[in-house]
């Protein structure tokens, strides 16, 4: 912490060029501890949440079969692409947010269905009628341990949500993972509703740091009304 390195020299003309009003309205991301204190000294990290980011988990050994329709009348499985169907979703879910990703179908498919050195599980939900519930990306043996990370669940509310997540538990358990973990705002109607269903915040080894460049986005406002997901970040 003594001497700026590559880093520091890289970040600091990329923040100074890209970080006003007109560019990046906010920056952020999750760097390890090391990162942390090099950013927080010389680049200007500010830390949102005052510890270590929460993950929402639950283990899965006691998950069942990874059954394709759930009693509440909606069929899961596995896509190769996700459905233009997404937009749609998209537009449904995202008024309940402040700040969030736009996750339509050619954002998800080139985050996850394009990209060509990591193997996703995509899977969509329908309804009988064939409406779309549920787009989620799911990335198993993450960080070289027994987990599968949601990194995207775009859903939603449906009264079948606990046969979805269900589904999710055993698809975890099937790929050799003790544990299913998501990024889960807490305050979010996507939280509450893993919540409701037995999952529970449990701290990870990252921070989550932003800076912000104009003066109605604050760091108490993405606190409390950004909605973010692991897949808006290079963790996953």
């Amino acid at each position: 912490l003594q001497r700026m390195g590559l880093f520091v020299k890289t970040a600091l003309p990329f923040v100074a060029h890209h970080g006003h009003p007109d560019g990046n309205v906010f920056m952020y991301g999750l760097p390890n501890p090391q990162a942390f204190r090099i950013g927080a000294r010389f680049i200007g990290y500010s830390p949102i949440d005052e510890g270590a980011l929460e993950l929402m988990s639950t283990g899965v050994a006691d998950a069942g079969a990874a059954e394709p329709a759930c009693p509440e009348e909606v069929v899961i499985g596995p896509v190769a692409r996700f459905s233009e169907d997404c937009d749609w979703l998209h537009q449904e879910v995202s008024p309940r947010h402040d700040i969030t990703t736009v996750r339509d179908a050619a954002y998800l498919n080139w985050r996850y269905a394009d990209r060509p050195d990591v193997e996703y599980e995509l899977l969509e939900a329908r309804e009988c009628n064939g409406v779309l519930v549920a787009a989620i990306a799911l990335r198993h043996g993450w960080c070289d341990e027994p987990v599968t990370a949601v990194c995207d669940a775009v859903l939603r509310p449906h009264p079948g949500f606990p046969g979805i997540v269900r589904y999710l538990e055993a698809r975890g358990k099937a790929s050799g993972a003790t544990t299913v973990r998501a990024l889960l705002r807490a305050g979010s109607a996507e939280y509450d509703a893993f919540a409701d269903v037995g999952w529970h915040p449990e701290p990870s080894h990252l921070r989550l740091v932003c800076g912000v460049y104009r003066d109605d986005v604050t760091v108490e406002r993405l606190r409390d009304r950004w909605f973010a997901t692991l897949g808006d970040f290079d963790v996953v």
